[in-house]
């Protein structure tokens, strides 16, 4: 009655997750955004549990996590930097263009030259001294949370990058669409390589032949490994990932309350959504997310992965070969805020347990 939980963020991860299992330890991999991450990491789930099976090892329930919305925060923030950059090309004095953009979305600074400083959104705050550090820190989540933003709207129109307000709010929506659906489009993903009903019972096959399980062994580590969406941002993110098997959703208090609140005002029927994670998305959202080199990095597979799948027969000619690579993992950007984040969180909580004890350890003196 207990799932370790094992971060994606370095290859490490693979053999951690591959001996925990392989030990019937469950795991859950978290910090982890890409279909290259989690695939590589459930079939380390299946190696380690077929070991366990062939030494009469029960296996447990695992999970592997998919941070959806940690993505999109991130990818949200390279098209925003890439944008704000297109609008300095023409700008005489960049730095003070950025400043007043900077003044307009609530950034905490004060003129336009010298150091910025400011949190991030992400735990941890951001302290900017080149031009390309001060569009980063303006691009954060604290203080662009969706690009449709009007001061945003309005920089741009202004600077040149659009030739009004209509047409920036337009296209900047379908792009906001786009970000918005892209760690839902990599939750769905992995979950048909391995667990679709035309994959599953290839997997089944593959690892009856592979490690040589009795059906019966093969079935039961394949039940075992649910998907996990997290860190939604909307109440559709649950919608749009629901599944009847090898499917877990899990839910802070206030997002369950926006679920509920979506299926109670539109009269949503969950017969509908039974099998949503299968929903087909119109390709113009995969075609605008693949702008950016980190949206192709998050949603195709590696050679060593089109490899493995191939063996087990499954049909990956058009997912592409430029997914993130293990020894990539930990230098992705949304690793890297989030482990930043988690890491200054620590800290200061850590901080604040010392400096109660030493409190407590001077009181009962």
């Amino acid at each position: 009655n207990i799932v370790f939980k094992v971060a994606g963020s370095s290859p490490a991860a693979i053999d951690i997750t591959r001996e925990l299992e392989a030990r019937g330890i469950g795991t859950n991999n978290t910090v982890v955004y890409t279909v290259s991450q989690e695939a590589r990491l459930i079939l380390a789930k299946m190696e380690g549990q077929a070991r366990a099976a062939k030494m009469g090892i029960k296996v447990t329930k695992n999970y592997e996590t998919n941070m959806g919305g940690r993505l999109e925060d991130h990818l949200r923030e390279v098209a925003a930097a890439d944008l704000i950059k297109k609008a300095l090309e023409k700008a005489e004095d960049k730095e003070a263009a950025l400043f007043k953009l900077a003044k307009k979305l609530g950034v905490p600074v004060e003129k336009p030259d010298g150091t910025w400083k400011g949190p991030s959104g992400w735990g941890y705050d951001v302290e900017a001294k080149t031009l390309e550090e001060k569009i980063e820190l303006v691009s954060y989540r604290n203080y662009l949370k969706k690009l449709t933003k009007p001061e945003f709207v309005e920089f741009l129109v202004e600077m040149g990058v659009f030739a009004s307000a209509e047409e920036a709010e337009k296209e900047l929506a379908e792009l906001e669409e786009a970000i918005g659906l892209s760690g839902t489009l990599v939750a769905q993903r992995v979950w048909w390589l391995f667990f679709s009903p035309e994959n599953k019972p290839k997997w089944l096959s593959w690892l009856i032949r592979k490690y040589g399980l009795s059906p019966e062994q093969a079935e039961r580590i394949l039940d075992s490994i649910d998907v996990l969406p997290a860190s939604k941002r909307k109440p559709m993110d649950t919608y749009l990932t629901l599944a009847g098997n090898n499917m877990t959703n899990t839910e802070f208090p206030n997002h369950q309350l926006s679920v509920h609140k979506l299926y109670a005002e539109q009269g949503l029927k969950p017969e509908d959504y039974e099998y949503a994670v299968m929903m087909k998305h119109d390709e113009k959202y995969v075609k605008t997310l693949y702008r950016y080199e980190d949206f192709r990095k998050a949603y195709e597979l590696t050679p060593e992965l089109v490899k493995v799948f191939k063996e087990a027969g499954i049909n990956v000619e058009d997912m592409g070969e430029g997914g993130l690579k293990p020894e990539e993992w930990g230098s992705f950007g949304s690793t890297v805020k989030t482990m930043k984040g988690f890491t200054e969180g620590y800290l200061k909580f850590r901080d604040k347990c010392v400096e109660l004890a030493k409190k407590v350890a001077a009181e009962s003196r």
